[in-house]
Order: C-alpha cells, then structure tokens, then sequence
C-alpha cells in the first residue's frame, strides 16, 4: 500500500479533475504527477492505463523505461516484470521483434550473476 504527502495528494487530486475534464489535459496533468512522483506506482500505472486505453503504445514504452531509471539494482523481480511487459509491447502491439530480442538481452544482463539465466525461459 503506497502512501502520500499531503502535498503529493493535491497533486494527485489535480490531475484526477483534468481528467474529468477530459482530453490532453486529463495525460498532461498524469504526466506531471509522474515527473513529481518518479518512485510512486500509482500516479504511473494510472498514466500507462490512460496511454494503453488511447493505443499510445510508445508513451507507455517511454513510461516503462523511465521506471527502468528509477528501479534500484538490487530489485531483480520489478526490473524482471517490467523488462517482460516491455517486451510483451514490443511483440503485440508495435511489432518489432528487434526490440524484443534487445529487451531479454537486457533482462539477461540485468539479472546476470543474480539469478539463474534459465529463469528466462
């Protein structure tokens, strides 16, 4: 269970009347509370489902990496999942198999010497 400031409350708040109000502003106010709250789940998830639901595939990508940055090494399971959600977006939605084969690459490397290399498969 996540919990706010008052202030980051506000900010949540601001952004769930933008979206009332529909359109650019309902992402612009969920992109600020992202940027204000790089290391809380829920202001992003909301964000990725905002995007998802609009088939901004590559915001959600973009979302997705940016989490990357702000995962701590020593959380393997999260960079794991995110990694695979990557590439479940890569495969299904933007087709570029490139990207998926860069993607487990990277996953490997992030796992390397943590976990076993098997697990990926």
């Amino acid at each position: 269970e996540e919990t706010f400031t008052a202030e980051e409350m506000e900010i949540i708040k601001a952004a769930e009347e933008a979206e009332k109000k529909g359109g650019k502003r309902a992402l612009d106010a969920w992109r600020d509370a992202v940027n204000k709250m790089p290391d809380k789940a829920y202001p992003r998830n909301h964000l990725k489902e905002l995007y998802a639901a609009a088939n901004k595939w590559s915001n959600v990508v973009d979302l997705l990496k940016d989490q990357l940055k702000n995962i701590d090494d020593s959380d393997i399971d999260t960079k794991e999942a995110v990694h695979w959600e990557l590439v479940a977006l890569y495969r299904d939605q933007l087709r570029q198999p490139g990207l998926v084969v860069t993607t487990l690459a990277a996953l490997e490397k992030a796992i390397e010497g943590v976990v076993e290399a098997s697990r990926l498969l």
